[in-house]
C-alpha cells in the first residue's frame, strides 16, 4: 500500500446559498497493478467534519457544506481505496491524503468593535491627535487591509484621519461655533470592485475654556433718583452675558469708583438700590463704574460700563431773602408810584421748585 498526497490549492471559500455542483474539487486518483475487480473509493465518516464525500466508483471529491477561511483555512482528508471483486472487499489497498487550502474571498466587512465611544477634546487645543479608531477584517491579504475616511460630519474640515492608522487628528475648535460634532467614520478593505466597508459614528464634544469676557446688554446706563428716596430704592439694573458654559459663565456683579458708599448693587441680579440718603443740592450727578466677573477658577475674566446717576429734585428747600432786612432812603417828597426798593430771594431746589412768588 502506497501513501500518496494530493493538494488542492484554488479551491474558494464561499457563503451564501450553496450550490453542490460548484464544488468540485479533484479526483482521487489509484495507480492499480496488475489488479481484478474495480475499486472502490471512501472518505472516513467523522474527518473533517464530514464536509467533503468521495462518489465510490469514480473518485470524484466534493463538498457538502459551504467552506468558510475565516473557520477552517485548510483540511487534510484521507481517501482509501480498495479493490471490489464481485460485491466482496479486499481491504483498503492503498491511502492518499488529499490537503485542502481553502482561499480567501472578500466576504468579511470591517469591524470596529468597540473603539467608536463618545470623546470630549478642550476648545482652543493645538491640532492634535484625539482618538484612535481600529477596525479589523478577518479576511487576509488586500482583502483584509483597512482604510480608513471622514464620511460625514466634518463641518469646517476641523478633523482629518490617517489613511492606514486611523488616528484621528483635529484643529483647533471653538466650543461657541460648535459644541459638538457628529462624525461618520468609513473603513473599507481592500476587495477592490467588490470591496466592503462599515461605518461608526464618534460624536465629539468640545469641552468649554474661559475664554470669553462677559458683555453687558448696554454700551453705558444711566438713571434717575429722587434725592427723597429712602435706602434700598432700587434706581437700575444692569445685565451681562458670557459666551462660555458652566462655572464660566456665571457672573458676579460688584460696583467700581463708588466712593460715597451712597449705592450699592446685588452681586447676582444687578440691581442697583441706594445706600444712603441724597441730597440734590450737595450732589447732582454720580458717576461709578460696574463691573462683571465670570466664574473662572484660575483665569476669571471681567468686563465694565459707565453707570451716570442723576439726582432728582425734590420742594425740600424754603426761599430764602439774599439779605435781610432790606433798607431804602425814600426822600419825603416822594410821590406815589415811585421805585423804592427791590427785595430777591433765592431757592436751592431747581425748575418750578425754585420759582418764587412775592
Amino acid at each position: 500500500m502506497h501513501l500518496k498526497s494530493y493538494e488542492v490549492v484554488r479551491f474558494y471559500g464561499q457563503r451564501g446559498p450553496f450550490r453542490k455542483d460548484y464544488n468540485f474539487l479533484g479526483l482521487a486518483y489509484h495507480e492499480s497493478t496488475n489488479g481484478t475487480g474495480s475499486l472502490r473509493y471512501e472518505i472516513p465518516l467523522g474527518v473533517a467534519d464530514d464536509v467533503f464525500v468521495v462518489d465510490p466508483y469514480d473518485g470524484v471529491v466534493k463538498t457538502t457544506k459551504p467552506l468558510d477561511r475565516e473557520t477552517v483555512s485548510s483540511y487534510a482528508v484521507p481517501v482509501y481505496v480498495s479493490r471490489d471483486s464481485g460485491g466482496e472487499s479486499a481491504g483498503v489497498t492503498d491511502t492518499a491524503m488529499l490537503t485542502v487550502r481553502v482561499m480567501d474571498v472578500n466576504d468579511h466587512a470591517p469591524d470596529f468593535h468597540s473603539s467608536c465611544r463618545p470623546l470630549s477634546v478642550p476648545e482652543n487645543s493645538d491640532l492634535a491627535v484625539i482618538h484612535t479608531v481600529v477596525a479589523t477584517d478577518l479576511d487576509e491579504g488586500r482583502n483584509g487591509e483597512v482604510t480608513y475616511s471622514i464620511t460625514g460630519g466634518n463641518v469646517g474640515n476641523k478633523f482629518s484621519i490617517d489613511l492606514h492608522t486611523g488616528e484621528l487628528s483635529a484643529r483647533p475648535l471653538d466650543r461657541e461655533a460648535a459644541s459638538r460634532y457628529t462624525l461618520t467614520v468609513t473603513a473599507q478593505d481592500g476587495g477592490g470592485a467588490a470591496a466592503l466597508s462599515a461605518a461608526c459614528t464618534l460624536i465629539v464634544s468640545v469641552e468649554d475654556q474661559n475664554d470669553n469676557d462677559p458683555r453687558f446688554s448696554l454700551p453705558r446706563y444711566a438713571a434717575t433718583v429722587p434725592e427723597n428716596a429712602p435706602i434700598d430704592t432700587t434706581v437700575l439694573a444692569v445685565e451681562a452675558v458670557d459666551a462660555d458654559t458652566g462655572v464660566n459663565s456665571r457672573l458676579v456683579y460688584s460696583l467700581a469708583n463708588e466712593s460715597t458708599w451712597l449705592f450699592r448693587i446685588d452681586n447676582r441680579s444687578g440691581v442697583i438700590t441706594t445706600a444712603g440718603l441724597l441730597d440734590r443740592e450737595k450732589q447732582r450727578v454720580y458717576n461709578f463704574q460696574v463691573v462683571a466677573t465670570d466664574g473662572g477658577l484660575y483665569d476669571a475674566r471681567s468686563q465694565r460700563a459707565p453707570v451716570t446717576i442723576t439726582i432728582g429734585d425734590v420742594n425740600d428747600n424754603k426761599p430764602v431773602f439774599t439779605k435781610y432786612p432790606f433798607t431804602a432812603e425814600v426822600p419825603a417828597y416822594t410821590q406815589p408810584g415811585q421805585f423804592l426798593l427791590q427785595v430777591s430771594a433765592e431757592d436751592r431746589d431747581e425748575g418750578p421748585n425754585a420759582d418764587i412768588v412775592y
